[in-house]
């Protein structure tokens, strides 16, 4: 069902892309027919125990359930091990933006990558 509502929008114009804003930081998997709009990073932060925070917003054109996960990597590019990156679920509604902010598991954290998708991945 999901598929008909979005391909009807791509005919109707109203399911564009799924523009990503944050190529480099957000990975996208299986969401076409969620069509997720304007997702970024809205910005990085530390807290006050040095960890980094970052804050991702975007909009779907459909109500759908998200699932996020955050990597993070150390200064080596090294993934750093943390059972704070499992999957969190979301509802998003249309026309409602999300917001979702991710604080790293700790000080050494000084890159990521945020996964994005409609199924919950087991990791």
């Amino acid at each position: 069902m999901k598929k008909i509502i979005c391909i009807l929008g791509i005919v109707l114009g109203g399911c564009t892309t799924t523009q990503n804003l944050n190529p480099e930081h957000i990975h996208i998997d299986s969401l076409p027919d969620d069509c997720i709009k304007n997702i970024r990073i809205n910005g990085v932060e530390y807290v006050e125990n040095g960890n980094m925070k970052i804050t991702v917003s975007g909009e779907v054109y459909n109500d759908t359930d998200l699932y996020y996960s955050t990597a993070w990597f150390n200064d080596s590019g090294i993934k750093i091990n943390t059972l704070l990156s499992k999957y969190v679920k979301q509802t998003v509604k249309k026309g409602l933006p999300f917001y979702w902010t991710i604080v790293a598991p700790s000080s050494k954290a000084v890159d990521y990558k945020v996964y994005v998708s409609n199924t919950k991945i087991e990791q």
